[in-house]
């Protein structure tokens, strides 16, 4: 025998191989069956052979070339496919080899070893040889190929003319020119009738005698594959369009599921402040098949499980699997892609196996081109609030400049004058204003933003921790009406030592605070809740607009003014009116408050 036919895996192992290969390597062929062909075969490493195949392997192409081959002193032509799991298929053949009658006993060895459609064509187009998988592929039996003319092909087989005049094309190029292969494409439907696409390989086969073998191979999946793959590519340009998180998400689970088929799906992104997944996309069919979407909590399901792991998760059944997050889901197979650290891609089908390889691969894609999205627009709004923060510093800087030169100027030189006509206590009390102007500054120099963590806070807990923290007479705290609020606790409490500083300032001995109750007055006002104090009454040219914090003592107009610039900071709004007994502060526009139930 003079072929040889070797399938390798993708980790070099023998799959498959006829005697005349396992001679050519110098081996059994039950000892090469399973092996790694570089252990077993030593001897290939440093020939031409191997430089070849691992090309093949590598770049995926088609490779073919001769070579001599010392240890059977032949040479041999030789042809290396990549093959869809990722390996080769090699084909030797002696450069003298005749291509046997076709009635001879021995092309079974090879060509029915073969995965993929064999036909080859004698110097007068008749076919001369076929394989079964070729008449599974063109739906006609060997006995009717065999002897039958090219042009007939088109009324014996599913080809058609079309098919037939490029095949035609194809054949005469290899006997006119000087290659050793040539590819077409051909349409051919499969056995139920639906579009298909084959790959035909077309060699001249040894001798003089123009004969010329066909490799027939269905790539209608690769095709449909890589199609898939550049819509999928190409949809991310309009995920790139997408102006926000959620709109983002919408056009992903859109596009899984008119590209992939995934009409069972939906995005949960991660909610860092209550640690937990929750849904913010899905189809249609998620919402008619699963009803409200599930949120997931830390160590809660599988959902978790692979998000936590930043794995990949696929279930043929997830009924019978461990950590079922419902015993009563409709879904049977289940498919989870993380989004990097933003959250994961979930797709589900009421029917047992239904996510293979391919599935998995293009799932992967879609979260991947999704996670690039999320990034752009976390990075944009990352720069958006930078670009506010300094604003905001920017504003604070000059409110501070604005409200503390002059007050400061003024008490330098108060001690100055004290100095020469004062008392020491006078000059005291002069310091002793100064040094209060710059805790003040410092105060709220120092302060960050409000868009750090929020947490659920208390309203009367946090007054009365500002109250106990002033240094001076501690009033008399009263709540009326509690409530609770999402807020940066540092933030509020800073506020209410601001209000607190600046009733003591006013000889305050009690402060009440209360919930905003809703008043057809004041419509706009019906979130929020206010400070009231039994202290002086503080002059309307510092506590109304525009503000003069120079008016009365300069202290409590700084205190109000620092007040009013943390509530704003917050997007809260200050206002300040005297009462029969001393001042109110009202703060509104509180969207997060809740009154406490009595």
């Amino acid at each position: 025998m003079t072929e040889g036919f070797l399938a390798i895996d993708d980790q070099w192992r023998v799959v498959e191989c006829n005697g005349h290969a396992a001679a050519l390597l110098g081996s059994e062929r039950v000892d090469l069956l399973g092996a790694e062909l570089w252990s077993v075969a030593p001897d290939v490493v440093e020939t031409t052979f191997a430089d070849h195949w691992q090309r093949a392997m590598a770049e995926r192409e088609s490779i073919a070339f001769e070579s001599f081959w010392p240890h059977t002193e032949t040479s041999y032509r030789v042809r290396v496919y990549p093959t869809d799991d990722g390996g080769i298929e090699v084909y030797l053949r002696d450069v003298d080899a005749r291509l046997p009658d076709r009635d001879g006993p021995r092309h079974a060895t090879v060509v029915e070893a073969v995965t993929d459609g064999v036909v080859a064509f004698d110097a007068e187009d008749r076919v001369a040889l076929v394989n079964d998988a070729i008449t599974g592929l063109l739906d006609a039996s060997r006995t009717t190929l065999l002897g039958t003319s090219l042009d007939a092909l088109s009324t014996a087989t599913k080809l058609t003319d079309a098919d037939v005049q490029a095949l035609r094309s194809g054949i005469e190029h290899v006997r006119t020119s000087d290659v050793d292969d040539h590819s077409l494409q051909l349409s051919l439907p499969d056995t139920e009738g639906r579009p298909g696409v084959v790959e035909v390989r077309l060699s001249p086969l040894p001798g003089n005698d123009d004969r010329v073998a066909a490799v027939i191979r269905d790539v209608t999946e690769r095709r449909d594959h890589e199609r898939i793959v550049r819509s999928l590519h190409a949809a991310t340009r309009e995920l790139f369009r997408a102006e926000d998180t959620i709109g983002a998400c919408a056009a992903a689970v859109h596009t899984g599921a008119d590209l992939l088929d995934l009409q069972i799906s939906g995005i949960w992104l991660l909610d860092e402040e209550r640690n937990r997944l929750e849904p913010v996309a899905a189809t249609a069919g998620a919402h008619d098949v699963v009803g409200g979407l599930p949120v997931f909590g830390d160590g809660e399901g599988h959902a978790w499980t692979a998000y936590q792991r930043d794995e990949v998760m696929s279930f043929d059944d997830v009924t019978t699997t461990a950590d079922l997050y419902n015993p009563d889901t409709p879904i049977r197979s289940e498919l989870i892609v993380p989004i990097g650290n933003h959250g994961l891609l979930m797709a589900g089908d009421t029917e047992i196996g239904q996510f293979d390889d391919t599935d998995v691969e293009l799932a992967e894609i879609l979260a991947a081109n999704t996670e690039a999205v999320l990034d752009r627009l976390q990075r944009e709004q990352l720069l958006e609030e930078r670009a506010t923060e300094l604003e905001r510093q920017n504003e604070r800087l000059a409110s501070l400049e604005g409200v503390l030169s002059g007050p400061i100027s003024a008490t330098l030189d108060e001690v100055e004058e004290t100095f020469d006509s004062g008392t020491i206590e006078e000059a005291r009390d002069a310091v002793d204003r100064g040094r209060r102007l710059v805790d003040v500054a410092g105060t709220y120099a120092s302060r960050p933003d409000a868009t750090s963590a929020r947490t659920g806070l208390t309203l009367g807990e946090t007054l009365e921790t500002a109250v106990h923290e002033t240094e001076r007479q501690s009033p008399t705290v009263v709540v009326s009406h509690d409530g609770t609020l999402r807020a940066d606790h540092d933030h509020l409490l800073e506020l209410f030592r601001a209000l607190v500083r600046n009733a003591t300032e006013r000889d305050a001995s009690a402060i009440s605070l209360g919930v905003l109750q809703a008043t057809s007055s004041r419509v706009r006002r019906l979130s929020g809740f206010y400070v009231e104090d039994d202290g002086d009454v503080i002059p309307r040219r510092v506590r109304d607009p525009p503000f003069d914090p120079y008016a009365g003592d300069v202290t409590v107009g700084l205190e109000l003014e620092l007040a009013r610039l943390l509530a704003r900071d917050h997007g809260w709004e200050l206002t300040a009116d005297p009462t029969q007994h001393g001042m109110r502060f009202e703060i509104t526009d509180v969207t997060t408050l809740s009154p406490t139930k009595e």
